[in-house]
């Protein structure tokens, strides 16, 4: 690559990359915000309880994007690392992963969001299934809740596969 990366290109894309961190923690913590009100007066009326599982697969959607390109991000800075640069967070942090950070082959980083994200939803699904009335209403909800469900584990599933390709790659271009 013929391409130099300068101090100031380097530490605002540092910079990006924190602030996405902190949105995506944000998100987090409106996602659970929602889900407690949903399911509080969910407990009265099922229908509220059926609002949170799309509200929580736009937000899934947004963590994703975020720690998506949080991931491109490291790997463009990662190009430009080295003896020269005096640059080495990134490459550092890439290599001291280690199985400690992985279950069942799922990253902590994606598993613990995403499993909020998918266990909120059917909690609340479950709370509005106690209230349950058979009326179309209720059953356009709840078949709306269980394409958010599928698309939630669905867009998990993808942010895995994404962080495991940008693995496998970092591994094959230093090859």
């Amino acid at each position: 690559m013929n391409r130099k990366i300068n101090d100031l290109e380097y530490n605002c894309l540092r910079a990006e990359i924190l602030k996405r961190i902190e949105l995506r923690q944000n998100l987090m913590s409106i996602s659970l915000t929602i889900a407690g009100v949903t399911m509080g007066f969910g407990m009265t009326n099922a229908q509220i309880a059926f609002v949170f599982p799309p509200i929580a697969l736009f937000l899934a959607i947004l963590w994703s994007q975020n720690d998506i390109r949080s991931g491109e991000i490291d790997d463009y800075l990662q190009q430009f690392e080295g003896v020269d640069t005096g640059y080495g967070w990134v490459s550092h942090y890439k290599n001291k992963k280690s199985k400690a950070t992985n279950w069942m082959g799922l990253s902590f980083s994606v598993l613990g969001p995403g499993g909020t994200f998918f266990m909120t939803e059917l909690m609340t699904i479950g709370i509005a299934l106690v209230k349950f009335t058979s009326n179309r209403l209720n059953w356009g909800l709840l078949i709306t809740d269980m394409v958010a469900l599928l698309l939630t584990i669905s867009l998990i599933t993808l942010t895995q596969l994404t962080r495991r390709r940008r693995y496998l790659n970092q591994f094959a271009s230093h090859s």
